[in-house]
């Protein structure tokens, strides 16, 4: 690198660190709840849904998905971010082998735009474009802020497990990282993971003025994307704990999960599913796509199983897909539609035992929500999926087992086999196949460039 080099970086890396300051004044990001929720007596239309919140959410950056790492400021928020102090550590310290860097610094791989980078902040992490030095490729730069009193070695050891669960799990649908790379000292000394670009969040596409005239069959192409990324990552024994629109990435129709912040083994032994199911004791989510053993977590102690929580946040997805918003504000007996909800849903269920049997011909026929969706079996889907009681409550190989679900159209084909997933593109060649313990290599999304999705997707 020259002196000149030298000298242009260090003004462009100023620039940059007085955009990443008054980014922390920027309006903040809101959460899916905040611009789907609505009541069942006044439901919204599309101008109300879109105009409130106009404000975009992208890579899981609004901070109320994770209460255990609230520790910001007492008012919660900071004037400037807190650096690490020197030397900042190596990142080859705290990652396998497998996943560490050859190069480990950002400013001798990428560039950072000095107009426009900026996408987005919350207390955990502030999300800016950078460009690849290499090939010009447009990728997003994740900085992971420090938390107040958070000792350096917790600093390291979170950031650490987010890329490591995300940088494992490689799949047609869910982010694909690069590296995870030290930010020079004038970007604060903190580390960033560097991963794929995406122009658009779920919740953005949701709050579209066009989104409800979008037919059903688009709807549950979406859903069912969503579905084989969540199943992906059961299958390789990680939970996510956090699903909702904002942490679902889209561009071309393709649907990716993001924000492993939350993300964790879902056993005792990872990757052991003989060992048990790692219970958690964590309040971890945003309502209302936090499940019910969640939510009872803020009065009284408790454990629940993150497999079934993940279960309740899909068929929460589901109905926020269909309908544009969601059916309650939380999952709690405090708010009337989810307690009318819970009282309808037992009712069902002493009546029809065989419906938490997945009995497809019991179809739930009374109560606000079994009116709000287009036909039974998409009920009978959401109810089974959102069951209050999560021993009970459908999992991801039910769903897989459901006819109604294989029915579902899909842009390009992805179908199962056993354990595994597989996808197919328009001529019936496999392009991925998963399965327990196997991590498919497949990032390349262009084969789905033609789904019927993307014309949606050009007035965003």
């Amino acid at each position: 690198m020259t002196v000149q080099d030298t000298k242009q970086n260090k003004n462009l890396f100023s620039k940059i660190k007085q955009s990443l300051l008054a980014s922390h004044k920027h309006s903040r990001s809101f959460s899916a709840l905040d611009s789907l929720q609505a009541s069942r007596q006044h439901p919204p239309n599309a101008s109300q849904i879109i105009s409130k919140f106009p404000i975009y959410n992208p890579y899981g950056i609004n901070d109320r998905h994770s209460m255990q790492l609230s520790a910001l400021a007492a008012d919660g928020s900071s004037d400037s971010p807190i650096a690490l102090p020197y030397p900042i550590d190596s990142p080859k310290n705290h990652v396998p082998q497998r996943f560490q860097n050859e190069i480990e610094d950002l400013d001798q791989m990428y560039e950072i735009a000095d107009t426009g980078s900026f996408l987005g902040s919350g207390g955990s992490s502030t999300i800016r474009k950078v460009q690849r030095k290499a090939d010009k490729k447009v990728v997003a730069l994740k900085i992971f802020n420090v938390f107040k009193d958070e000792a350096p070695g917790s600093y390291y050891r979170r950031v650490a497990h987010e890329y490591i669960i995300t940088k494992s799990l490689a799949h047609v649908h869910v982010i694909t990282v690069y590296e995870l790379v030290r930010l020079p000292a004038i970007l604060s000394r903190h580390w960033g993971m560097v991963m794929e670009y995406y122009p658009h969040d779920l919740y953005n596409v949701l709050r579209q003025p066009h989104w409800q005239a979008i037919t059903l069959g688009e709807k549950l192409c979406y859903f069912k994307q969503v579905v084989f990324g969540l199943y992906h990552l059961h299958l390789h024994d990680i939970v996510h704990l956090d699903l909702k629109p904002g942490n679902i990435l889209v561009e071309h129709g393709v649907l990716k999960i993001t924000d492993f912040g939350c993300g964790d083994y879902g056993h005792v032994r990872p990757g052991r599913f003989e060992s048990g199911v790692r219970m958690c004791d964590k309040i971890l989510g945003t309502p209302p796509f936090q499940s019910p053993e969640v939510t009872m977590l803020r009065n009284a102690k408790g454990q629940y199983d993150p497999f079934k929580s993940d279960c309740w946040s899909l068929g929460m997805m589901l109905f926020a897909i269909v309908k544009g918003r969601v059916p309650f504000k939380e999952a709690q007996r405090l708010d009337k539609d989810y307690a009318d909800y819970e009282h309808e849903s037992r009712w069902y269920k002493d009546l029809n035992p065989s419906f938490v049997h997945n009995d497809a011909l019991k179809v739930p026929n009374r109560g606000p929500l079994a009116r709000e969706l287009p036909h039974g079996q998409l009920t009978r889907l959401f109810w089974r999926l959102c069951d209050p009681v999560a021993a009970t409550r459908m999992s991801m190989k039910e769903v897989f087992a459901s006819d109604y679900f294989q029915k579902i159209a899909m842009c390009f084909k992805e179908e199962t086999h056993g354990d595994g997933v597989s996808i197919l593109d328009e001529t019936g060649t496999v392009i991925e196949s998963s399965g327990r313990g196997v991590v498919a290599n497949v990032h390349d999304v262009h084969l789905a460039i033609g789904c019927r999705m993307e014309k949606h997707l050009h007035d965003i």
